[in-house]
């Protein structure tokens, strides 16, 4: 909960200068340009749809060119308390999801030989 509660005080804090900033010269006309920091959380609008628009793209760069499907999974509720507790078990069930997608996958293609 310590992760959520971070991620939310850093949301709410995001692009307000009273929270931080970064100070730059320009060079050129020496005048001091102030940058407010942004909480760089996908809970944010502006950095979310940053995050998600940087991700899309990065992964457009990597696909081949053929018709993709989008899966996607949904926890139990009985089971989110123990991700929302240990962090890392998402990761490890997504890491599981790939591995039985890739060892599915290779079968299929050593079927259709």
């Amino acid at each position: 909960m310590i992760h959520l509660s971070n991620s939310i005080n850093k949301f709410l804090a995001c692009g307000d200068i009273s929270k931080g900033f970064i100070t730059h010269r320009c060079h050129m006309c020496n005048f001091k340009h102030k940058m407010k920091l942004t909480c760089k959380s996908r809970l944010c609008n502006s950095c979310g749809y940053n995050y998600s628009i940087k991700w899309t793209n990065s992964i457009l760069k990597q696909l081949i060119n053929i018709p993709h499907r989008h899966v996607l999974f949904t926890i139990p509720k009985q089971f989110r308390k123990f991700i929302a507790y240990d962090r890392t078990i998402l990761s490890k069930l997504a890491a599981d999801i790939n591995n039985i997608f890739k060892y599915l996958f290779n079968n299929i293609h050593d079927k259709n030989k």
